[in-house]
């Protein structure tokens, strides 16, 4: 069972970086008329303090919900698509729940 929820901690919160890349601009747009616009860029250290911000909240819902499914009762099913489908639902509520913190934090 303790194997079961480090390995989710490493490997979400690795996987809330990659998303996080994804998620997170880093840069905001202000359109001024049809033609102007100015970019401001996020600097460097503020990106990556929410990218792990961001990783973290992944990381620790996960493990949460790992802990709390110790017979694998979450995503258990007989045919490995559903529980593949399981897994990717569980992952997204994750990943959006997550968001929610992360910008509310933010």
């Amino acid at each position: 069972m303790e194997r079961k929820i480090v390995k989710t901690g490493i490997y979400s919160f690795i996987l809330g970086l990659l998303v996080g890349l994804f998620v997170f601009k880093g840069y905001t747009v202000d359109h001024y008329s049809s033609s102007s616009y100015t970019i401001y860029y996020d600097s460097l250290d503020q990106y990556i303090f929410q990218l792990l911000r961001f990783s973290a909240a992944c990381s620790l819902l996960a493990i949460l919900i790992a802990g709390f499914d110790q017979q694998n009762e979450l995503i258990a099913s007989d045919r490995p698509a559903i529980r593949f489908l399981k897994l990717i639902c569980v992952a997204c509520c994750v990943v959006i729940a997550s968001y929610w913190i992360v910008i509310g934090l933010y």
